[in-house]
């Protein structure tokens, strides 16, 4: 999917975007995504990404109106003019929060990062699943540190550590989770990470004055978002204020990079965890029971950082559903080139916009096998109105003997929905699943009404995970009986 953007530039227009002189980029095309960040490319003797500059709105216009808007702040009259000669359109970028690296990306690190990266004419799309998105990442982190001249630093995990990362897992997340495994470990360490809605995954190792006091994961997911954990701080480090460093330092990194929101989940028995996440401007979102572990209760705390280019108004949920009754389910992987498109229409009405790749890639994942396991093995159970599908449960095991649905559908047939739930529910109890949870938007009547007629209930509401202007509620079914 298409994500940030980077962009080549003179460095002497660079340099003016940095001093703040141009506040304007121009452009001939429009890029095919809507991005808050650009990163800078300096051309000429410098050859590296050199910083980012967040998009505060793209302006087309035709050339004498877009020069009425922009003036000297993109461009001098002369240069403007002959910019965009031959072109009766123009576009231009509002920049708004520029960061210059303390230490640029030369181009040779970044073809070591990604041997196919050429110097971009137009535009080049960096997505968060790119290993060069994760080294931007770091950048910022790194220049945000030194500017701040903080004595708390991250850095993204080496090798020599991971033995250190391995055994704090082990010592400390089986007290509050299930499956805490060498296997849990590796998929941790995986930058690709396997979710549904995520992109990839980044482990950083946190420093006081050059001493290693502890680990933090980020993970990227689709929608803009960043979600943090688990972080864990060696014994000797706890109780001494570095949480909330650590969240002063990932807010105003992420935050100066674009990102929407930033949230994690806790256990609502480490009372020193949660007071620290409230204490950093987090605000509860949910509270799941049983949600990793059997008794176990989980909160959600949520912190939004940053809007889009424009105001969004609020989702509004209209499936076409006339005359479209359930006569057949299957989970078998067929009819593919009918499921692609219904499914990336749906995601797109129901969670988040998303492209033919991605739905490739998670078609790809869709497996025969039902048991639960640390890759997430998925399924799906199909829903057919005459040959037609109409209806996706997209299907998840999770650590801990849970399982998450999501509820794809342009059909309001009730009762045929509630018998594909159904068999799905009773094929996983028989496997020794406790729990199924899903994410309704908060817009969708239809499917509220659905889940709660069958005994789920909800937890509490998540503020626009996937997109602005949409939240969720999270409902919860339970197989098995709690203990």
């Amino acid at each position: 999917m298409k994500g940030s953007i980077l962009v080549s530039i003179h460095p002497p227009f660079a340099e003016r975007i940095y001093s703040r002189q141009k506040q304007f980029e121009l452009r001939k095309q429009r890029p095919l995504c809507i991005t808050p960040r650009m990163f800078l490319f300096e051309t000429g003797g410098i050859q590296a990404i050199t910083g980012l500059a967040l998009i505060e709105d793209i302006i087309t216009d035709d050339v004498g109106k877009l020069w009425d808007t922009v003036g000297l702040l993109g461009a001098t009259e002369e240069r403007f003019f002959e910019y965009f000669r031959g072109h009766s359109k123009g576009n231009a970028f509002k920049l708004g929060t520029v960061l210059r690296y303390v230490n640029p990306i030369p181009l040779r690190e970044i073809k070591s990062i990604l041997p196919t990266f050429t110097v971009p004419q137009g535009y080049f799309y960096v997505t968060a699943d790119s290993p060069l998105y994760q080294r931007l990442v770091t950048r910022t982190i790194e220049t945000m540190q030194l500017q701040h001249h903080s004595r708390f630093a991250l850095a993204e995990l080496q090798d020599k550590n991971k033995a250190a990362l391995s055994q704090l897992v082990l010592q400390e997340l089986p007290k509050q989770y299930s499956d805490i495994d060498e296997d849990f470990i590796k998929s941790l360490t995986e930058r690709q990470a396997p979710g549904f809605t995520s992109m990839s995954r980044q482990v950083y190792e946190m420093y006081w004055d050059g001493r290693l006091i502890g680990f933090t994961t980020l993970t990227f997911k689709l929608g803009n978002t960043v979600k943090t954990g688990p972080t864990l701080f060696c014994k000797i480090a706890r109780g001494r204020g570095y949480g909330q460093k650590l969240r002063g330092l990932l807010h105003d990194a992420l935050k100066i990079m674009g990102v929407r929101k930033v949230f994690c989940t806790c256990p609502a028995l480490n009372g020193e965890a949660v007071n620290y996440l409230l204490h950093s401007g987090y605000a509860v979102e949910a509270t799941l029971e049983g949600q990793y572990k059997p008794g176990a209760t989980e909160l959600v705390f949520g912190r939004n950082l940053h809007r889009s280019l424009r105001p969004t108004p609020p989702h509004k949920f209209h499936p076409q559903v006339e005359g479209r009754r359930i006569d057949a389910i299957s989970t078998k992987r067929q009819r593919l080139p009918l499921i692609a498109p219904l499914i990336k229409r749906l995601m797109g009405m129901h969670y988040f916009e998303v492209d033919d790749q991605w739905v490739a890639t998670v078609l790809r994942s869709w497996d025969a096998h039902p048991l639960a396991s640390s890759k997430k093995k998925r399924k799906f159970a199909v829903a057919f109105s005459k040959s037609r599908p109409v209806a996706i449960l997209v299907i998840t095991p999770k650590r801990g003997g849970s399982l998450k649905v999501l509820l794809l559908r342009e059909t309001n047939d009730g009762a045929g929905l509630q018998r594909m739930i159904k068999a799905v529910m009773k094929s996983y109890a028989a496997l020794g699943v406790r729990k199924i949870y899903t994410y309704v938007n908060s817009m969708d009547a239809f499917s509220h009404r659905l889940f709660r007629e069958m005994g789920f209930s909800a937890e509490g509401l998540l503020r626009e995970p996937y997109r602005e202007g949409a939240d969720f509620v999270p409902y919860v079914k339970f197989l098995k009986r709690q203990t």
